[in-house]
Parts: C-alpha cells; sequence; structure tokens
C-alpha cells in the first residue's frame, strides 16, 4: 500500500526568463511594451512577420500581441486557448492510496425464488426512447451524477492524445497494460480472478469443492470479446490442466473486432473455436440478432454434451465518442444480449463476469436484478486495472440457480421487441421500479455501488484535468506497482514476446530424455506371455505407428515407430498439414484413414488415434498410470477438435479394452465394402458411422512387473498384489505398481494380420461354431499366423479360471 502526494517532476521550482514572461503574458495588452516579453518570443513573432502595434496575417487581421509559447494545448493554433485548461503549475494535493489487495462486496444473496414465466410477462414498461441521463437520481445522489457529467463534460474539447498522455501519467495502474497478454483486457480478468479467488478460472461448489473433475474439460464461452484477451488469459491459466473456449463476437472486417487468435502468445489457442452465430465461422457474430443467439447455444450445447460452459465473460462495447455522458443507454441493448447469451449457454452451478457501464436507469438495474434473481451470488466491482476514470465496471455472478430457463426466455423476448421497434421507442424497464425498491437490500446496494464508484471517477477526473494543465506531473511509483500488482494476481512480470520455435529434434530432447521409445519394437504376439489376463489392455490396430511432436498450431513433427530399417527423422508431413496441437505435446498415434458410407459414395479422410500420452502442453504424464494417460489425451481430443473446421484432421483416442472382456472388441468387427474393392473387406467400427481397416490388435500391460492383479471370486473386486515380496493384496495399486509409458512400451505385443485372406477376415467376424468347445490345455496355437479369435478367447477363459 503506498500513500502520496504529487509534484512536479522538475527537481528545482526556479523559473527560466522564457517562463516568467509566458506567466505574465495574459497581463500583456495587445500593441504593448515589447520589453515584457523574452527574447526568445520576440525573435519567434518575428520570423511571422510581426509588427509593433499591428496585427499578423496577410490582412493585419491577425493577434497584434506577442503568442506565448506555453499557451498552446496540443496541435492547436498559435493563441487559441481552451477554457478550464490554461497551462498551471497547479499540484495533485489529495492523498491517495493505492494497493494491490481489493476484496470483493457481495450483494446479499437473494431468498426469493426465480420469477415465472407468467410474473415476468408482466414486468416490461414500454415508453419514448429518452437520451438524457441527468435526471436518473433513483439509484444515485443528484449530486454525485451531476458532478460525474460535469466533469466528463470539461473533456470534450480535448484532442484525444492530450487525454490519453495526461491519463499515462496520472493511473498509478497504467503501466501493467496488458503484460503478458496481447491487451489490457486480459490483465482485468487476471485482476479480479484473484479478487474472487480464482473461483473463475477454478471454479468451486459452495462447499469448496472443485467444480470441475480432475478428468472433465473446463469450457468457457467468450462474448463480444474480441481480439480476445480474456480468453488470452484463461487458457494461459488452465494451460496444464487444459479448457475449450468459444468466441462469440461482432465480425466486422479482418483485425477489426475479430479474435487475433494469432496474437495469443501466451496461451495454447488451440483450445479455442471462435463461432460466429448462423452460418458458424462465415456468420457475422452479431449478438443482438436473436437467430445468432439461437444458433450459437445450439453449438455450444452441442459441444459440452448438452451441459453448457463453466464460465461466460462479456466485454462488449463500442465508440460513443462525444456521447460518453449516455453510454449506459447508448449500450442498454449489448448489455441484455451479453446477460441473455450467458443465461443460455451457462451450465448449472457456473459462473458470469461481463463488463457494464454506468449503472444509473431502472433498465441497466432492472438487468442487474434478473442476475441477481439467476444466481447464488452477485457482485459490481469496478478492479485497479479498470482505468478510474471511466465509467466502466463489472458485473460478477457466481453459480446459476436452477430454473432460470424462464429469465433467458424473458430476456430474449425482450430483445425481439428492442429490434422490432421504432427509433423513438424503447423498453424502459424489464423489472418494474416498485419491486426493485420493495428489495431494500439490493436498491441500497446499487445506490451505494452507483456512488462510491462516481466519488471514484470525480476524483480521477479531477486529477487528470490537472494532470492536463501541469504536463510535468507524474506518478512516481508506477513500475513498483506493476511489478506488486503482477506478483499478486501470479502472472511472471516478463514482456511480451512471441514465442520461438526451435527445430523438431531439438525440442523433442528437452521434452524427453529417455530413449528407449527408439528400441520400441512391438513383440509379436504369443499368448504364453500373458500369465494373468487381469494385467493385460488391449486396443485396435490400424495405420500407421508414430510419434507426433508439436511446436504450436499446425507445426507438427511425426516420428516413424514402425518396424522399417534407416535413420529415425522428425518430418513435417504434408499429411497431417491440417492437424493443430498445442506445442510442447508429445503423443503416440496411429495415422489412419476413416471411413464414412460404402462403395462409390465412400469418403474417408485422415484422423490420429493416440495409443498414448508422453507430455501434454509441456506436462509430463509419461509416469502416470495409463487409464490416467487416456483419460488426460481424451480432454485434450475434446479441447482441439473443431466443429467449425470440417477440413482439420481430427484427434481420437482409442477406447482400451480389457482383456479378459475382448469379445467386446470383436463385437465391432464387420465387413463393408470399400470404394474400389470387387469384395467386402474386414472394418471395425469406432463411432457415428466412422469406421476403420484394422490390421491388428495391440495388447500391453498395465502394471508395471511384477505387480498383478487378481479378482475375488467372493466379491468380484479387484485386488493387486506383488507375488515376489509375497506381501498383502491390496484394494488399490500402490503408485509403484502403476504402468508407466515406458514400462507399457516395453510390454507391448501385437497380433498382426497384415492381408490375409477373406476366410481369416470372415473367422473374426464369423467364429466357427466350436468357439465354446475348450480346447485341451497346452493345445492353444500360439504362433501368430496360427491365432484365431477362438483360440484367443478360449486360451482367455481357461486363464480367467485358475
Amino acid at each position: 500500500m503506498h500513500s502520496k502526494r504529487f509534484k512536479p517532476n522538475s527537481p528545482n521550482s526556479e523559473e527560466t526568463d522564457e517562463d516568467a514572461s509566458e506567466q505574465s503574458s495574459d497581463k500583456a495588452q495587445a500593441g504593448g511594451d515589447a520589453t515584457k516579453y523574452s527574447d526568445f518570443a520576440r525573435r519567434q513573432m518575428a520570423k511571422m512577420g510581426h509588427v509593433k502595434g499591428r496585427g499578423l496575417g496577410k490582412e493585419e487581421q491577425g493577434t497584434a500581441d506577442i503568442v506565448v509559447q506555453q499557451m498552446q494545448l496540443g496541435r492547436r493554433g498559435l493563441g487559441m486557448k481552451i477554457a478550464g485548461f490554461e497551462p498551471s503549475d497547479e499540484t495533485w494535493e489529495f492523498e491517495e492510496v493505492t494497493s494491490v489487495k481489493e476484496a470483493p462486496d457481495w450483494l446479499p444473496p437473494c431468498t426469493q425464488p426465480i420469477p415465472s414465466s407468467e410474473e415476468l410477462s408482466r414486468w416490461a414498461l414500454e415508453g419514448k426512447k429518452k437520451l438524457v441521463i441527468h435526471d436518473e437520481t433513483l439509484f444515485c445522489s443528484s449530486e454525485i451524477l451531476n458532478q460525474v457529467l460535469e466533469c466528463k463534460t470539461v473533456f470534450d474539447t480535448l484532442e484525444g492524445d492530450e487525454f490519453v498522455k495526461a491519463r499515462t501519467r496520472a493511473n498509478p495502474y497504467e503501466t501493467i497494460k496488458g503484460a503478458i497478454f496481447q491487451n489490457r483486457a486480459a490483465c482485468k480478468l487476471a485482476n479480479m480472478d484473484k479478487v474472487f479467488n480464482f473461483m473463475l478460472t477454478f471454479p468451486k461448489t459452495m462447499e469448496g469443492k472443485p467444480l470441475v473433475g480432475t478428468y472433465d474439460l473446463f469450457y468457457f464461452a467468450d462474448i463480444c470479446a474480441g481480439p480476445g484477451g480474456f480468453s488470452e488469459y484463461i487458457l494461459w491459466r488452465r494451460k496444464t490442466e487444459m479448457a475449450k473456449g468459444f468466441g462469440l463476437t461482432l465480425k466486422s472486417g479482418p483485425g477489426v473486432n475479430d479474435f487475433k487468435l494469432d496474437e495469443f502468445y501466451s496461451a495454447p489457442v488451440e483450445f479455442f473455436e471462435p463461432h460466429y452465430g448462423v452460418g458458424g465461422a462465415d456468420g457475422d457474430g452479431d449478438i443482438m440478432n436473436s437467430k445468432n443467439l439461437e444458433t450459437f447455444r445450439k453449438f455450444v450445447l452441442a459441444e459440452t454434451g448438452g451441459k453448457g460452459v463453466h464460465l461466460v465473460t462479456g466485454d462488449g462495447g463500442f465508440s460513443v465518442a462525444g456521447q460518453e455522458n449516455i453510454q449506459e443507454i447508448l449500450s442498454k441493448q449489448l448489455s441484455l444480449c451479453q446477460f441473455l447469451c450467458a443465461l443460455s449457454v451457462l451450465r448449472e452451478g457456473g459462473n458470469f463476469v461481463c463488463k457494464t457501464f454506468d449503472l444509473f436507469t431502472p433498465f441497466s438495474v432492472g438487468l442487474v436484478y434478473l442476475l441477481y434473481r439467476a444466481f447464488d451470488h452477485v457482485c459490481i466491482i469496478k478492479p485497479l486495472t479498470s482505468r478510474p476514470a471511466n465509467s466502466e465496471r463489472f458485473v460478477v455472478c457466481q453459480g446459476l440457480r436452477s430454473g432460470s430457463e424462464t429469465i433467458h426466455d424473458y430476456l430474449f423476448q425482450i430483445n425481439e421487441r428492442l429490434n422490432a421497434m421504432r427509433p423513438d421507442e424503447d423498453v424502459v424497464e424489464v423489472v418494474p421500479l416498485e419491486i426493485i425498491q420493495k428489495d431494500s437490500g439490493f436498491s441500497e446496494y446499487m445506490t451505494n455501488s452507483n456512488e462510491s464508484i462516481g466519488k471514484g471517477q470525480i476524483k480521477a477526473l479531477r486529477k487528470l484535468r490537472i494532470f492536463i494543465q501541469n504536463t510535468v506531473l507524474s506518478e512516481g511509483n508506477q513500475a513498483e506497482i506493476r511489478k506488486m500488482c503482477l506478483e499478486e494476481w501470479k502472472i511472471p512480470d516478463e514482456a511480451r514476446a512471441a514465442p520461438k520455435r526451435s527445430d523438431a529434434k531439438t525440442q523433442f530432447e528437452s521434452l524427453w530424455k529417455e530413449r528407449d521409445i527408439f528400441q520400441s519394437a512391438c513383440k509379436d504376439l504369443s499368448l504364453d506371455v500373458m500369465k494373468n489376463v487381469h494385467n493385460w489392455r488391449c486396443c485396435v490396430f490400424s495405420g500407421q505407428r508414430k510419434l507426433l511432436l508439436s511446436l504450436g498450431r499446425t507445426h507438427v513433427y511425426g516420428l516413424d515407430l514402425s518396424n522399417k530399417p534407416g535413420k529415425k527423422q522428425w518430418i513435417k508431413s504434408q499429411e497431417l498439414a491440417s492437424l493443430e496441437l498445442p506445442a510442447d505435446t508429445l503423443l503416440e498415434v496411429n495415422v489412419v484413414k476413416e471411413y464414412e458410407g460404402e462403395g462409390s459414395g465412400q469418403k474417408h479422410k485422415v484422423a490420429v488415434y493416440v495409443t498414448d500420452g508422453l507430455v501434454l502442453c509441456g506436462k509430463d504424464i509419461s509416469k502416470k498410470h495409463y487409464k490416467d494417460r487416456i483419460s488426460f489425451v481424451e480432454k485434450l481430443a475434446k479441447a482441439v477438435n473443431k466443429s467449425t473446421k470440417p477440413n482439420m484432421i481430427p484427434v481420437r483416442v482409442y477406447q482400451m479394452t480389457k482383456v479378459e472382456s475382448l469379445e467386446e472388441l470383436f463385437s465391432n468387427f464387420c465387413f463393408k465394402q470399400f470404394k474400389g474393392r470387387r469384395e467386402r473387406r474386414l472394418a471395425y467400427n469406432v463411432s457415428q458411422g466412422r469406421f476403420l481397416s484394422p490390421s491388428g490388435i495391440l495388447f500391453f500391460r498395465h502394471l508395471k512387473e511384477p505387480w498383478s492383479q487378481g479378482v475375488s471370486k467372493s466379491t468380484g473386486r479387484p485386488y493387486f498384489y506383488n507375488p515376489v515380496k509375497q506381501s498383502d493384496s491390496v484394494s488399490f495399486p500402490p503408485p509403484e505398481a502403476l504402468g508407466s509409458y515406458n514400462d507399457c512400451l516395453k510390454s507391448r505385443l501385437l497380433w498382426q494380420w497384415g492381408e490375409h485372406d477373406i476366410s481369416f477376415q470372415y473367422s473374426l467376424v464369423h467364429p466357427n461354431d466350436n468357439e465354446d468347445e475348450e480346447e485341451e490345455e497346452g493345445e492353444e496355437e500360439s504362433k501368430p499366423s496360427q491365432l484365431t479369435r477362438t483360440s484367443i478367447l478360449n486360451y482367455i477363459k481357461r486363464l480367467k479360471k485358475k
């Protein structure tokens, strides 16, 4: 915390001859004694053709007095003065406290139920459009409101750069800017995230438990938010835990309002998918268009399994140059639509943060009241990163309540009415004033919030005026405050810079120190290796086995892991040109052809099927159990796949099957008519009409040697034991029993078929009639070329009985 007074930068207060002459110039009369002016002033006037007692200009129509240099403000003409902004040596004498600590001021929780559709249908009030705000004193004292408006009006005559320069010097938090992010919006969200104990990016239930499970993906929607500072911050904060963002913003031209994805330097932009309403990637993104709202809602719900997102952020705004005093009125429909969109895509228990402006009118206060009824907790905050002189503030909502659909439907109807109204008509209330005023806790909170923010705004505007008049005034501890704020918000105090990409070989060596992966050829399947069926897992095998390394976006390189002889090299394949993966990601995959349909109408595309994960977004997961690794990779796949980009290579995850349940894997085999083939060929059904052309089954041990798994005959529950140490069995495998990536890699067995004849393929789909007849122990065929579906299943049955 800092407390200081502001003084001029100059270490001495002595005046030069020039300063003295300028300060006395307003006392000089036209044609006055030239000795009152400095030599500098007289020389400058002489150069312009000045003659004592005569005016400047061809017709002598200009000033006859010597123009004082310091009187010029900005880039205006000589001699022009701006009332109220005359140069001055006045200093800012108010005691000002700067702190990096903030605490939220929550509204008292609402005890009323969510209003019914019938009740809401009677609430809206229409009237004539109003474009003045000076009389909106129901939720703010007239004294404070008028002072705010007067202070704003004073600056109307200033040029933009004059205001900006003074603001840069006057605001103690100004040099924070965007830190490592593309703009200030990112730091605003980081600021608020810390104020609310990081509930925005790591939400918790009312009981304090994480709202997002370890293996669940965190979903968010960023609306009216181009170029995307909010999204960049969220993706950065959850980088290793992963998140999926959906963006809706106005797209009026390249780089104008759209998301600037190429400038997400700090975050995995691969986890973000813009959507623009009707037309998807080709829409206009206008949030006030009801059809866009409906389309965006369907898209988000489809992508989140019908549940919606955990967080919605809104940062809508547009230029109101010359009309700053009625910004609230001009932005009312935009605010309504952001609230409406949030309610349409937010899941129960989710959170919402949205930028608003002045909240003086009954319409705006009514919108906040509806959020108050829809969420467990609501807070209005003006964070440190929000410039104190503007009217910006944020409404933060925690815990969407069940049954909020009625409020969503009501706001949707209001937006429809606003779009259909004549220019002179308007909706002036969305909640009757008597209902708002009856709730004393809510109405008092809104009044206190408006007056508190208003007082701060008045003070900041007065400070700005002095800093404009006295150009030598400046904050002295901005660098220190920046450092303290970034430390408080847990953001590195580093210069923003575009990521540097090294070559694939160097990056791989920095991520993966062990070289076993290059000696990772799978052994041929031999049944006598599987002594305990419960120790093994399996999946179908298809396509080319590769290791993929991503340096970010489409900079993905592949390393061949097949048994082919030759030097192993990282190659950027044209086949994978449209694959996007986050930087510092290392996966073992099969690059396959994924088919849909049959015969001449059949379509296929390249797809990546992950068999294991090593490093995700720089986080090493290779030491975790295979089940955990696969769960994390499934999160990654959900985050990177984009339905709005059908030409992108999809990332899938093989479904791992317990070997004791191998028959379930065989049940997905079938015959399909492949395009260009005369006979029907073996296929493996994946899901939703997609299928692969399988070439084998991959087996691996999921427990580390010598640990084994058993199943209790009395309870059917699994247990784990170490036969070497002959220790007691345990219900859950200890850490030393879990098979790492390298453990699984060393145990790989592959039953590969290659181009077998049709009778062999038929046997995989339709086993012979003697499948249930068990062979005598020891008579099973164990050579890969002799193995059949029947022999393997019979072998597994015998192991399960032991």
